[in-house]
């Protein structure tokens, strides 16, 4: 069984950037628990119950860095690279499964995260202090500056999408980002 350390190990190591917004913004804690244990929970439960040091996990996450879940056909990687303003690496699973994430190939570390979950999982950052709402792209639509990069997210439909940028992006890019992946099912 994983303990309390564990868990929290393997949030930090999947998250893909989730983990740390859990980790350093205490609103994104509230807000991304019960998805995140949801997760983690049913995930847990697929790769077994054994005591093995790790391995299963460790399988987990690997298998994670090479998958491309359907989050990824919300973008091409041209697109993605024209957001970023450079050539990235081929899009692959990320936020525990419920997203893409997309690095650019230097060693900038900038990325692009786009998450969509159902939308009774969606809480838009309202206490976050750079939050603004921003009208007429969808339902809660917002953007938000936070951990050196923007986050936009609105509802649309039953689904909620969210992208998140690490590094240079504006948030003129993050607004045209969330545009485009809204308008995709």
């Amino acid at each position: 069984m994983l303990g309390a350390d564990d868990l929290y190990e393997l949030l930090v190591r999947v998250g893909d950037g989730v983990a740390a917004l859990l980790e350093y913004n205490q609103y994104m804690k509230t807000k991304l628990t019960a998805v995140l244990a949801l997760t983690i929970m049913f995930g847990y439960r697929s790769v077994a119950v054994a005591d093995d040091g790790g391995a299963a996990m460790k399988r987990l996450v690997e298998k994670q860095q090479h998958e491309v879940g359907p989050a990824c056909a919300l973008f091409s990687k041209n697109e993605v690279a024209a957001f970023l303003g450079k050539p990235v690496k081929d899009g692959h699973t990320a936020s525990l499964g419920l997203g893409c994430q997309w690095a650019t190939t230097d060693d900038t570390h900038e990325n692009l995260i786009v998450t969509r979950v159902p939308k009774q999982y969606y809480v838009a950052p309202t206490g976050a202090p750079k939050y603004k709402k921003i009208a007429g792209l969808g339902e809660d639509a917002y953007l938000d500056y936070e951990l050196g990069g923007w986050t936009a997210g609105a509802i649309a439909g039953e689904k909620a999408t969210i992208v998140l940028f690490t590094g240079k992006a504006t948030p003129a890019t993050a607004l045209a980002a969330l545009r485009l992946a809204l308008k995709r099912k």
